[in-house]
């Protein structure tokens, strides 16, 4: 028996998997047997149960061997472009010195004709246990823009060659998040906003976005992953998005939160509830309460134990975050707001507090919520 999908032309055969299927990992459940009816599974069981169905209505089937079948990982915080220029740059994951990184930098500088770009160094982790500096940088790759983004996301630092290419000193002459020494020279580290600024000055080609998408979802894809969440799609990126989909080349679900910037544009479509198919969909609005626990930007109600010269960086005003939350919530959409200290947490809650019932008709989400009170878990 051909079955015809959804009333159109186009005709599949059901196939049936005979094998170790796994249907849950809590509890571990598996089964013999499971028939797939295009992109849905309609059947799952017994072997011999399904066999009888198939002899029925007709099935392609196939047999696993070895082989097993698990549920599809989602993930429900990602950022697929990240991943992808991750793959594509310098991996200073487990870098144990400032010496080393120079070494790595060195090496492997020649593999870049414009920005020299590394990603995922820990200064927690090096004998120096410091920051590395512009002058750091300057010693590995004097000739090039240099920038490494430590494991967080949220802290970076850039060689002399960036900051006056990019003028980052006279640009951002006030804002703390360009650390200075006690002479007020830049260090080359940067935080939040500056490394953000940075970050959008490299000028990727939509061609090279599309490649970072397209490595970045073999890679997760190879890793089980079937769903996720694609926070902080800025305008550029989703554009690259909808091309590769057009083109047949997404193969992940990807329920996508844009950047702020973007809600100007779905009020002016008249954008009501998610917009998109089961493949991609744009979900929400993605925001940032704070930073990061590694950068000491996450905002706390107390001061670092080992920093207490600070409690972290807010990066967003209440009356921002109230306006952004009732604009999201108007077009029925998903708010996600990055917070990780408690603090952060205290603002989220307020505003959420003050909205009614939207946050929670609309699923709004506190993502990271890594410091979370007793008391704050009560109105979570």
């Amino acid at each position: 028996m051909k079955c015809n999908v959804s009333g159109d032309e186009q005709e599949f055969k059901l196939k049936l998997f005979i094998g170790t299927i796994y249907t849950s990992y809590k509890p571990l459940e598996k089964v013999e047997a499971m028939i797939v009816a295009g992109d849905r599974v309609v059947y799952v069981g017994a072997a011999e149960r399904a066999e009888a169905i198939c002899r029925e209505i007709g099935c392609e089937i196939h047999r696993l061997g070895k082989e097993v079948v698990l549920p599809g990982f989602i993930d429900a915080h990602a950022h697929l472009d990240g991943i992808g220029l991750k793959l594509n740059t310098i991996d200073l994951h487990g870098i144990r010195s400032i010496e080393e990184l120079k070494k790595v930098l060195k090496l492997h500088s020649h593999r870049f004709s414009k920005w020299v770009i590394g990603r995922g160094w820990d200064q927690e982790l090096f004998q120096e246990r410091r920051y590395p500096t512009r002058w750091d940088l300057d010693e590995a790759v004097p000739d090039k823009p240099v920038l490494i983004v430590r494991t967080c996301g949220h802290v970076g630092v850039v060689n002399s060659k960036a900051l006056e290419m990019l003028r980052i000193d006279e640009v951002f002459r006030e804002n703390p998040n360009l650390v200075r020494n006690e002479d007020g020279v830049p260090t080359g580290i940067v935080m939040e906003d500056v490394l953000s600024y940075i970050e959008k000055s490299m000028e990727f080609s939509i061609d090279e976005v599309k490649r970072f998408l397209l490595d970045a979802q073999q890679h997760v894809v190879k890793n089980g992953v079937t769903t996720m969440g694609f926070v902080n799609v800025s305008l550029r990126t989703l554009l690259a998005v909808f091309d590769l989909y057009r083109h047949g080349l997404i193969r992940l679900r990807l329920r996508l939160y844009l950047e702020p910037e973007a809600l100007s544009m779905l009020e002016s479509l008249g954008i009501r509830g998610a917009l998109g198919d089961d493949m991609v969909r744009i979900q929400g609005i993605k925001v940032f309460a704070d930073g990061s626990l590694g950068g000491r930007t996450a905002w706390l109600s107390s001061p670092y134990s080992d920093d207490p010269r600070t409690t972290g960086t807010p990066l967003i005003s209440k009356s921002k975050l109230e306006e952004l939350a009732t604009r999201v919530a108007k077009l029925g959409m998903q708010l996600a707001v990055h917070a990780i200290g408690d603090k952060a947490i205290d603002l989220v809650i307020d505003v959420f507090e003050k909205l009614g019932h939207e946050p929670r008709l609309y699923r709004f989400r506190i993502e990271h919520a890594s410091l979370v009170r007793d008391d704050q878990l009560e109105k979570l």
